[in-house]
């Protein structure tokens, strides 16, 4: 997955846009407005973070956060007039289309790769770094839950099982999460001595030395995961950047390709790397 350019729109560019757009969905009431500035900026973070998302779940959300948040409402203290309008802002705000249209295609534009790359380049780090990683069932798969009671939806297992057996048939394109996920834990099951201990850093060489993760977990296992991709991409790319792997012959086992030192190749289809090397 080779990093493309972002489109140059700041986030704090989009949330004034969206805040000019929204602010006709505003209900004065004593003086006030509904939400306050804080819990605007929230609402925008999690349009961000969970899109799409529905006006329920968001609602419900919200709800939780800002009577744990103790400015405007509180679980002791309710206010039950403000959270009234709070409920009838997300309405609104989702039910406008100029707003709707401007989120996606900021998010599009500007987010999108980038997120892709973080998230599985954080996946194969905690699968693979040292100590037990801990998987919630259902995020073998793109989750965008938010805390409870939105994350204690039902586990879609039908749908697990069948991208699971895509991912072992190599049936055309695969989530990329799950082929990562799969892939990781079938390795440390097949593998276990190679994740015992500790970890070993692995040298990467050249202009874009700063934007990759390496390292060893024994002598026969390595993980490479791209970092900081915005700025990756705004540099062009890898370019001359190599990582220095030790000798021997090394399989990238989520393309099943050999090995090469030179990330441009190396990475040129996922941003992360799971390397085995030949034993015997």
């Amino acid at each position: 997955m080779p990093p493309r350019a972002p489109a140059r729109s700041s986030a704090r560019a989009a949330v004034a846009r969206w805040g000019d757009l929204n602010a006709r969905h505003k209900t004065p009431a004593s003086g006030t407005t509904a939400p306050d500035r804080n819990d605007e900026y929230l609402l925008y973070q999690t349009l961000v973070g969970a899109w799409p998302i529905d006006a329920d779940r968001l609602k419900g959300y919200l709800h939780k956060a800002t009577r744990e948040a103790k400015r405007e409402t509180s679980w002791l203290d309710p206010d039950a007039g403000y959270e009234r309008r709070l409920a009838a802002y997300v309405d609104a705000v989702l039910a406008d289309e100029a707003l709707v249209d401007d989120v996606t295609g900021w998010l599009t534009g500007t987010l999108a790769l980038a997120g892709q790359i973080n998230a599985l380049s954080q996946k194969l780090l905690q699968l693979t770094m040292p100590g037990v990683p801990d998987v919630y069932q259902g995020q073998e798969l793109d989750d965008y839950s938010l805390v409870d009671p939105d994350n204690r939806r039902p586990v879609d297992y039908t749908e697990l099982r069948r991208t699971l057996a895509a991912v072992d048939a190599a049936a055309g394109a695969v989530p990329a999460k799950m082929l990562v996920t799969a892939t990781a834990l079938r390795l440390r099951r097949d593998r276990p001595g190679s994740f015992a201990g500790g970890y070993r850093p692995l040298a990467v060489t050249g202009a874009a030395a700063d934007h990759a993760v390496a390292f060893a977990r024994s002598d026969d296992v390595a993980t490479v995961a791209t970092r900081l991709p915005v700025g990756l991409a705004r540099r062009g790319g890898w370019g001359d950047t190599t990582l220095l792997l030790p000798h021997g012959e090394w399989t990238d086992l989520l393309t099943g390709r050999p090995a090469t030192p030179r990330l441009t190749d190396l990475l040129d289809r996922l941003p992360v790397a799971l390397l085995a090397r030949a034993t015997g």
